[in-house]
């Protein structure tokens, strides 16, 4: 309730609705609310090897990006296929025991980079726009353990579900619309892996 009450006084153009709502607000909002919401109703997935929760950000990411692109149920079916395999890839890549370790939230990760790739596809991104994209995505990468102490679930919801799947979407608009950045966030010096993982296998994303 507090998701779609908070999405709704934004305002914003009208490009995806609010499940079970009457709300229809931009694909960004959309995806916010609908990542809470999954979150909130416990209809969010665990993909245990990656101890993730991919479907409550990826699935709000793509249907919001989708409506918004008008596209089929094909392509949404394609991109969440995309957005889970991206989410398990990158915790696997990242070792997702050690992100507990230090005291990061291993979904806020790997569900970011899954919503994004979902996002990114149906935009149909180039393979440049693609590494901004990323890039920008690497940049928003957030979540603390520390939200296992909120009690009403809240901040959780947000964590595991509205946030991943709203800078997923983010990402992707920024380098749709044209957006630079580093071309490879994944190598060289302070690279997204070598920060949130001690021992990172770079190979995971592509094994």
């Amino acid at each position: 309730k507090r998701a779609i009450v908070y999405v709704n006084s934004l305002g914003g153009r009208r490009e995806a609705g609010v499940i079970g709502s009457r709300v229809v607000t931009s694909a960004l909002h959309a995806a916010l609310a609908n990542g809470i919401c999954v979150h909130a109703d416990e209809t969010d997935d665990v993909h245990w090897p990656s101890r993730s929760h991919p479907g409550a950000s990826v699935i709000p990411a793509t249907l919001a990006t989708a409506e918004r692109q008008q596209l089929s149920g094909e392509s949404i079916l394609r991109a969440v296929v995309l957005g889970y395999d991206i989410c398990a890839r990158t915790l696997f890549a990242l070792k997702q025991a050690q992100l507990r370790e230090l005291g990061f939230h291993p979904s806020s990760k790997g569900a970011l980079f899954g919503a994004t790739a979902a996002a990114s596809a149906l935009l149909r991104l180039d393979a440049r726009k693609m590494r901004y994209a990323l890039s920008y995505c690497a940049e928003q990468a957030a979540g603390l353990t520390v939200v296992y102490r909120d009690t009403q679930h809240n901040e959780k919801a947000y964590i595991c579900g509205g946030m991943p799947a709203h800078n997923g979407v983010a990402a992707a608009q920024m380098a749709a619309s044209g957006f630079t950045g580093v071309e490879d966030v994944l190598s060289g010096e302070g690279n997204f892996l070598s920060v949130f993982s001690r021992d990172a296998d770079p190979e995971a994303l592509v094994r």
